[in-house]
């Protein structure tokens, strides 16, 4: 049961056991969000898609698109593919502080290095090949281009992937290590999450908890981390509830963060608010707060029956 769900986490998630687990790895972050310091987002946005393109070209198409999905290797603080076959297990990694693609092997032997700094999307992408191809990869219909548009950059035009300020690199970086702590926290608590997924479209990390998965129509929750979009003009963690069509919900009860208006709704907390805490237990403790508040809130909508029967069993996916 959904409210089941949601009290789980509230109860098992927000303890002082947990700040502590956090706080001997979490990144302190603290830098303002400003136009440089989206430049510098959107960049790494654009790079992760050269991985998404050889996810899309190995693995067989899923409804979802999760094929095409990145994950995040918290001992190398890279972005990765997953692990694919051609006469060896390998996979691609991406440095997002030095804007290299890297090829290794499973097991953890280096491969091969792909430097982005100074080059073209086009000079990037016929080096990757050659790389690829270095190493006897066997898939020959690489594709180009992903199915949907990015935002605009210059490199989608010629420019040069390059570096602005490297401490705007290092802090997208911590970003995502630090959601992917959390994530991991509560997949740790409630197996039952799918796995965390870093979906290069909208570049968010997540989990999802589905008690009705049906191909396109689904009933329940994600939570994760997002860059910068429509809903919310900086860097921000959210949950949102997803439920069959538009769900109408009283937005009370928030001291940290605020709801997301639309069809999915949800809370979400900006990083602005996180990096005013400028220690590290107090940047643990706000994230944990808001999250404690988000579910309180959810599971006081769950019991508005939004999610139809109250005995749909979890599904996973």
């Amino acid at each position: 049961m959904f409210k089941t769900i949601v009290s789980i986490i509230n109860k098992m998630l927000f303890s002082k056991t947990d700040t502590d687990i956090l706080g001997k790895r979490w990144t302190v972050m603290s830098i303002p969000y400003n136009a440089e310091f989206a430049g510098t987002y959107l960049l790494i946005h654009h790079a992760v898609q050269f991985l998404s393109l050889i996810s899309k070209s190995v693995f067989p198409p899923r409804y979802d698109d999760s094929h095409t999905c990145l994950f995040w290797d918290f001992s190398k603080m890279d972005f990765t593919t997953d692990w694919f076959y051609s006469k060896k297990t390998q996979r691609l990694e991406f440095d997002p502080v030095h804007l290299k693609i890297k090829l290794a092997e499973y097991g953890g032997e280096f491969i091969a290095e792909l430097d982005l700094k100074g080059k073209t999307k086009k000079e990037v992408y016929a080096q990757l090949r050659n790389m690829l191809a270095e190493t006897e990869f066997q898939n020959k219909r690489l594709l180009t281009e992903m199915h949907y548009d990015m935002p605009r950059l210059d490199v989608k035009s010629g420019g040069n992937y390059r570096i602005y300020n490297i401490g705007y690199n290092n802090e997208i970086r911590a970003y995502y290590s630090n959601a992917f702590l959390l994530l991991n926290l509560i997949k740790g608590k409630i197996p039952d999450f799918s796995e965390i997924r870093c979906w290069p479209h909208h570049f968010d990390i997540t989990i999802d908890y589905y008690f009705k998965n049906n191909g396109m129509d689904r009933q329940g929750l994600t939570a994760g981390f997002s860059p910068a979009d429509i809903n919310v003009p900086e860097p921000y963690y959210f949950i949102k509830i997803k439920g069959n069509g538009p769900i109408s919900i009283k937005r009370t009860g928030l001291s940290v963060g605020n709801w997301l208006n639309g069809d999915e709704p949800g809370t979400f907390l900006k990083i602005s608010e996180i990096i005013k805490k400028e220690e590290l237990h107090a940047q643990i403790e706000a994230v944990f707060q808001f999250f404690s508040e988000s579910i309180t809130n959810i599971e006081n909508i769950a019991e508005t029956d939004i999610f139809g029967e109250d005995n749909i069993r979890p599904v996973n996916y």
